[in-house]
């Protein structure tokens, strides 16, 4: 009698375990056969990656002091204050498979405490931050990435790769700097090459220390090289001319050139202010989006700037974040695909100084504005409020005309003011 009740009992629990497995299965609204990696098993799938890249990350003395001021400004992930710097563009990064930051520093503890007037150095925080952020990909091949000496740059190497962060652009040897990141994202091979056009203090030795100086033939051979090997190349540039609202010609030929040679997009950064974004169609007729320059991403420059200053002086601190989807579908065994949704997403350096602190920090002018409307709309119920309406319509009226600004040097339709998620029109 035993042995049949644990025979009956046996049968019920093991038909309950195959019910329940099947009403997860069908309840699972993620399901698509719960595969590991299913992006490669169905000819006809459609994998769509968003990349969003920022510009200049310069830590001037007063960006250092407005982190160091707001060290303790959360409950937890303060990073010592780097968070505060950049906590407004989170929401921007974190939707984004691929995140780029152009980080314009050497992060060297052994100099730690030497950070003067264009010569950059900052703590391992910065980079923990940013990585907090959403950013996958740091440029560091920039003018700044030998401020402090061959050592300084072989421990900034050192600190990004205690921190698992992805850097591009420098390596301890020629060889090894020329070598693209390729990232695999959902299948999808992504390479990424970055040059900048020159350094401040030039202490390259092909064995010892080394950023890649842009030479034409050289982007392009190795352009060649990897354009088989992967599914799309994104290639980053650090150069032009500074406070310049265009590109030089020589520069939109060069970049031409890439996009013609094989790379998907063009992204550059170093003149300190915004340039224009172009969709440019390859021989072949591609069409691939060239972000001339996004500025800076923070920066302590025009500090003075308010709404009543000359218009262009407000530039250096106009953020644009680059913004694009990659859709890949495949065709014949391969990886083909469309850029679509290129835009710029207006941001904003605030820099704010009272007599005893500093408040500088990068914010997203969309929802900044979302904000204000509802502190506007709720200070119009009150009369004795009508000093702080004036204040916030003033704010209001200065990020509408930064918007304006923007659209007139990046273009007026390649300004974003209604980013959302992911979303292929």
């Amino acid at each position: 009698m035993k042995r049949s009740l644990l025979y009956i009992f046996t049968i019920i629990l093991f038909a309950f375990s195959i019910l329940s497995n099947l009403f997860i299965f069908s309840c699972n609204p993620n399901n698509s056969e719960l595969k590991a990696d299913d992006t490669n098993l169905n000819e006809t799938n459609e994998i769509i990656l968003r990349l969003c890249a920022g510009g200049d990350f310069i830590p001037h003395i007063r960006v250092l002091k407005s982190a160091a001021t707001y060290k303790d400004f959360y409950d937890t992930l303060n990073f010592n204050g780097f968070r505060y710097l950049i906590n407004e563009i989170k929401p921007i990064f974190e939707n984004c498979d691929i995140g780029i930051i152009n980080f314009e520093t050497p992060c060297s503890p052994t100099f730690e405490k030497n950070h003067r007037p264009f010569v950059f150095n900052v703590t391992k925080d910065a980079i923990g931050a940013l990585k907090w952020m959403g950013v996958n990909v740091f440029m560091l091949a920039n003018n700044h990435i030998f401020d402090q000496g061959r050592l300084g740059f072989r421990e900034t190497i050192q600190m990004f790769e205690r921190h698992n962060a992805i850097f591009t652009g420098i390596a301890t040897s020629k060889e090894q700097a020329e070598k693209p990141i390729i990232m695999n994202i959902k299948g999808i091979r992504i390479a990424i090459v970055s040059f900048s056009e020159f350094v401040n203090n030039n202490l390259n030795d092909s064995n010892r220390a080394w950023v890649n100086i842009f030479d034409l033939n050289t982007a392009l051979s190795i352009i060649k090289k990897y354009k088989d090997s992967s599914d799309a190349i994104i290639v980053t540039f650090h150069g032009g001319v500074e406070y310049a609202n265009a590109p030089l010609p020589q520069h939109k030929q060069y970049f031409r050139t890439l996009i013609d040679s094989g790379a998907t997009a063009v992204i550059g950064t170093h003149p300190h202010v915004p340039q224009p974004i172009e969709i440019y169609t390859t021989k072949d007729g591609r069409k691939a989006p060239i972000f001339y320059s996004l500025g800076n991403f923070i920066s302590n420059q025009s500090r003075g700037y308010h709404i009543g200053s000359n218009i262009k002086l407000g530039d250096t601190r106009d953020v644009i974040i680059a913004n694009f989807d990659l859709v890949f579908t495949k065709k014949n065994g391969r990886w083909e695909y469309d850029i679509k949704n290129i835009s710029a997403i207006p941001c904003w350096t605030e820099n704010i100084a009272t007599k005893n602190s500093i408040a500088i920090r990068t914010v997203w002018i969309q929802k900044e504005l979302e904000s204000l409307e509802k502190k506007i709309d709720s200070c119009k119920k009150y009369s004795s409020h009508q000093g702080l309406l004036s204040e916030l319509n003033s704010k209001k009226n200065l990020y509408l005309k930064r918007i304006s600004r923007m659209k007139v040097v990046v273009g007026d339709s390649f300004i974003n003011t209604n980013f959302k998620s992911k979303e292929v029109k």
